[in-house]
């Protein structure tokens, strides 16, 4: 199973004057989960390697996916060998440092130096997005992209001095079936998205709240 992560900043100008690429793409090919090294044990098919991402159909062999930490992913099919190119590719054995390492500490050193950045996870439902995003809370090996992020960001600011001021708000929506949701302000679950006046885009009447530590 895989997800991508993509991570967009504001493009801005390298060293020799043209302008840096804005969007990567990391390909992140996560382990069996214990459900899966279950039905393996069991399975007719189970002198396979399971190891390299076998996918199914009814008990028929659909491909083989092959991932190292690189830069390509290759899926063999019955029919022909299919690769595909990502900017980085974090294999089975990758850790969640090195997604982030990889995905997200630019765009929040970007994010630092006054630059906007998105980073999010897509991939089918239990491809690891969630584990990728949040992981395990209080962990500091296994915990996810956001809580880094966090601790990344505070770190800076406890780092900035008295003469300098920070206030960091955040909004946590959800968007499911077309529908926007807010999950700090449980009623309002069907917001829209404008555009201002300055080109800004928003979603409108969602709830923004001031954090003031990693913790929080």
């Amino acid at each position: 199973m895989a997800d991508a992560m993509s991570q967009a900043s504001t493009p801005k100008r390298g060293k020799n004057g043209e302008f840096e690429q804005p969007i990567t793409v990391v390909c992140r090919v996560r382990p069996l989960n214990n459900r899966e090294q279950s039905w393996r044990a069991h399975s007719r098919h189970s002198s396979l390697s399971f190891l390299t991402g076998c996918w199914r159909r009814d008990g028929e062999k659909v491909g083989v996916l092959t991932a190292n930490n690189g830069t390509s992913v290759a899926v063999q099919t019955p029919q022909d060998m299919i690769q595909f190119d990502f900017d980085a590719v974090v294999g089975r054995e990758g850790t969640q440092d090195d997604v982030y390492y990889l995905a997200a500490q630019p765009v929040v050193q970007d994010f630092l130096q006054g630059f906007n950045g998105t980073v999010f996870a897509y991939g089918q439902t239990g491809s690891g997005k969630t584990y990728t995003m949040e992981g395990v809370l209080g962990d500091r090996e296994r915990q996810g992209v956001l809580p880094r992020v966090f601790s990344d960001i505070f770190g800076y600011i406890n780092n900035c001095g008295p003469h300098i001021t920070c206030s960091v708000h955040v909004q946590f929506l959800e968007i499911y079936n077309e529908k926007i949701r807010d999950l700090l302000t449980v009623e309002k679950d069907n917001l829209r998205v404008r555009g201002s006046h300055s080109g800004n885009i928003f979603v409108d009447g969602s709830t923004h709240a001031e954090v003031t530590s990693e913790l929080e």
